[in-house]
Order: structure tokens, then sequence, then C-alpha cells
């Protein structure tokens, strides 16, 4: 055989060789060693095609821009009848420009249908997304059923549909968990229910240390951050701003708070407008006071290993406040529009509370639950703390009261653990906010610099 035959071979071997191993995606093999490398929008796109690298590792290698791909042009990832189960690793990357509209679809999403304990998206932000479909439709994730999102954002954009509507995730169900993730300066909409800004519904879900800043707009279950969250949900150490707006049980945080959810060390900063049922933090919170936590449910361990050391039971409000202006016409109230069977415990509101009946600067309507909080009477002189009704642990004080944390420490409150405030300065705070975010608004700029120059040598 000649050399020139024998280089000619082994050439060709060569080439074989680098076309199997990297001729899918921009490199990889999808193992978890050595992740599927995903650089250009054809790598992205290609993800849909190929159902059987569902189950595969991935990892972003540059940003992304999706702007030359839209509508059903792209191929969504996962479906009802094959669902996403792998790990896509965003690696700090950006999608930016995703455009995706199809309103008769449900799952729309660069994410349809997530369905898996082991399942991971992460590290990943979106830009401008333009997302329209009938139901579940987020930027992300369509419907997450198990698994975990973790440090992902969303800037800027659209996400629209009938229901099931989130700025991030349409649905998440069934122990799914979403941590460390930010949605700002999003239009989330929904025609019918269930519009937020982080997450459309939940039911058996988590969703800790996220913040969404939107505007919001639905006709029933509206919330800052989740539409309406239930069965054993937990939203903990969350803020919401921003504009909320809708029809019934709309709420700057959470629209609709239903049986054995939980909201703790949250608040809501945002503008709430609607017509029946609304509040500053929550719109509806509503438990079945015939029913009870069960440790033995199908979720108690996913919710228990998930977050630990919180009695759940009973669609609770715990260690919560709002600063929102809420307007409605009827069962509005600064912290909470409807509470039915279920316990709002050591919050406050200190917003300015409008409507036309059953108006309360901290409740608006009250059934069988336990309540105990405070609101700031200097705002709202001419209200109840509970729509037409009182008691003796909704306390309603002036501005400078709601300032000293004698106040607060003498009812009871942990002002060591859970909660601070700027004596004759600020309202409490929740410890979850750094120490020089000044004026709590989720953020350390200019404005706290201002604040702690102008009080420099006050006493």
């Amino acid at each position: 055989m000649s050399a020139r035959l024998i280089f000619r071979n082994v050439s060709l071997i060569l080439i074989l060789f680098c076309v199997s191993s990297f001729g899918k995606y921009s490199g990889g093999t999808g193992e978890p060693n050595n992740p599927y490398r995903i650089a250009t929008p054809n790598d992205l796109n290609s993800i849909g095609l190929e159902p059987n690298d569902w189950d595969k590792h991935f990892l972003m290698t540059a940003d992304i821009n999706m702007t030359g791909i839209v509508n059903d042009q792209f191929n969504v990832i996962g479906s009802e009848t094959k669902p996403f189960r792998g790990v896509f690793d965003g690696n700090g990357f950006s999608i930016s420009g995703f455009t995706y509209s199809n309103n008769t679809d449900y799952y729309v999403s660069l994410f349809g249908w997530v369905e898996d304990p082991n399942v991971e998206i992460r590290d990943l932000s979106i830009i401008d997304p333009n997302v329209s479909g009938r139901g579940y439709a987020g930027s992300l994730i369509g419907l997450m059923v198990y698994g975990k999102v973790i440090n992902c954002g969303v800037t800027g954009g659209n996400v629209r549909g009938e229901s099931r509507i989130g700025g991030l995730v349409g649905a998440c169900y069934h122990g799914c968990i979403i941590i460390d993730c930010v949605v700002t300066n999003t239009k989330v909409e929904a025609e019918d229910c269930c519009a937020g800004g982080l997450v459309g519904f939940s039911v058996e879900g988590i969703i800790n240390n996220c913040v969404s800043n939107c505007d919001i707009n639905g006709d029933t279950e509206v919330g800052g951050l989740a539409g309406e969250v239930m069965d054993y949900s937990i939203i903990k150490q969350c803020m919401a701003s921003g504009t909320v707006t809708g029809q019934t049980s709309v709420g700057g945080l959470v629209g609709k708070n239903g049986y054995w959810g939980l909201i703790t060390e949250s608040h809501a900063q945002s503008d709430v407008q609607g017509t029946n049922v609304v509040g500053g933090l929550v719109g509806y919170n509503v438990s079945d006071i015939n029913k009870s936590w069960s440790s033995g449910s199908v979720v108690a361990g996913w919710i228990c290993g998930g977050i630990s050391g919180y009695n759940i039971y009973g669609g609770n409000i715990e260690n919560c406040y709002s600063s929102c202006s809420v307007q409605g016409s009827s069962a509005v109230g600064g912290l909470v529009g409807d509470v039915y069977g279920a316990d709002v415990i050591e919050c406050y509101s200190s917003g300015i509370v409008s409507g036309e009946s059953q108006v309360g600067g901290f409740i608006g309507t009250n059934g069988w639950s336990e309540l105990s909080g405070f609101w700031n009477l200097t705002l709202n002189p001419d209200v109840n703390g509970i729509g037409s009704d009182t008691d003796p642990n909704v306390i309603g004080l002036p501005t400078a009261q709601m300032q000293k944390r004698g106040t607060f420490a003498d009812a009871g409150w942990d002002m060591i653990d859970v909660w601070d405030i700027g004596e004759n300065q600020t309202y409490p705070f929740l410890r979850t906010h750094l120490p020089s975010d000044i004026n709590k608004d989720g953020e350390t700029n200019l404005y706290d610099l201002a604040i702690l120059a102008l009080n420099w040598l006050a006493e």
C-alpha cells in the first residue's frame, strides 16, 4: 500500500472520529462530565428536534441571540408525551430575543413540559422574551413537575395567554422548586386566571428567595409574584413590586393562597388595583378548616426537605408585610383582601387603602381565622383594621409608633433573627435584606447612600 493511500485512510478515520465526537450541537456527548455544548441559536433550536436528548446534560458556552428565529420556527423543548428530564446549565450566559406565539397551544416556552425529580435548569438569563400561548406559558418553562430552577432571571419582554401565565414559569407542580430567581420589567398578562410575575400557578411547589418587579394584568388570581398557590405550596423570603391589576383575588405578592399553603418572611411594595377581594400582600387567603396538615401526604417529604422548621397548615401567612397602595371596590385590605380559615400572624401593612365596602387597614374581611398584626392609622384614619369588624390583636398605630422597635418587641415579634428596624426612620424590615439596603427596596444603590448622608450626624 502506498504512503499516499495510507495517509488518505488515516485522514478519513480522523475526520469520521471528529464528526462522531463533535457533530451534534457545538460539542460534548450529553453525559454529566461532558455535557452538550450550546453556543449558537441553531444549537438551542436543535434540542427541540432531538427528543432522545431530553434526558441529557447541556451547557451554554456563549450568549445566544434568538431574534432570527420567530414564532413556530422555534422547536419547544419537552412535551406532555415526552418531558424534558435533563440538566440545562446556562453557565451565566443569556438567551435574548426569544419569540414564540401560538395562541392555540398550551405549554408555550423555551421548555414546554419539564418533569423529573432530578431536572435542573440553572444560571440562565432571558432577555426581552416575547411569548404568547393559550395556557401554561412562561419565558423559561410552561409546566414544571418536580425538579429545580435555580438562579435564573428574566429582564424585559412580554408573556401573555389565557390562564396560568408566569414571567418565568407558567405552572409549578408537585414539589418543583424555584430558588434565587428574579424577573424584572416584564409584562405578564392573562385573559382569565392565574397571572404572576414569577409563576402563574403553583400546586405543592416551593418558591424561595425570589424577586419580581413586573406589570401584571389579569382577571382572577392575579399576583405580583404568583397568581395562585395552593396545596402545601411554600413562598419564603420573596418580594414583589411593580403594578398588579385585576378583577377578583388580586394581591401585591399572591392573588390567591389556598389550602395548606404557607407564605413567610416575604413582602410586597406594589401598586395594587382590583374590584373584589384585593390585598396588599394577598388577595384571597383561604383554607379548608375541616382539614389539617398530614405528614404522610404525598408531598410532605418534599416540603419538609425543602424548607425546615415551619409548621405548615391552613394557608397561613407569617412574618410578612405590605407597603402597597391598594384600591378596590369590596373586600379590600392593606395586607389581605379576604381571609377565611387561615391564620395571619405577626404581619403589618403600611400603605394607603381605599374602597367602597369591607375596607380594612389590615384585612378586608375575616372568617374563622386567627389574626395578629399592625396597620398604619395615620395613612388610613377612616377605616377599621378589619373591614366593618374589629379584633384586639389587629392594632392601628400612627406612623411614629410603627417605626419604633419597642412596638413590635413588646408584641413578641422576633427582632433579633427575623425582623430589624431603623429606629424612628423605617418600618420593620425582614433580615433577608442586606444591611446596606437602607430603604429596603431590594437593591443597594445611590438612594441608600443618600439616606445615609442625610442621617449621618443625626442622633
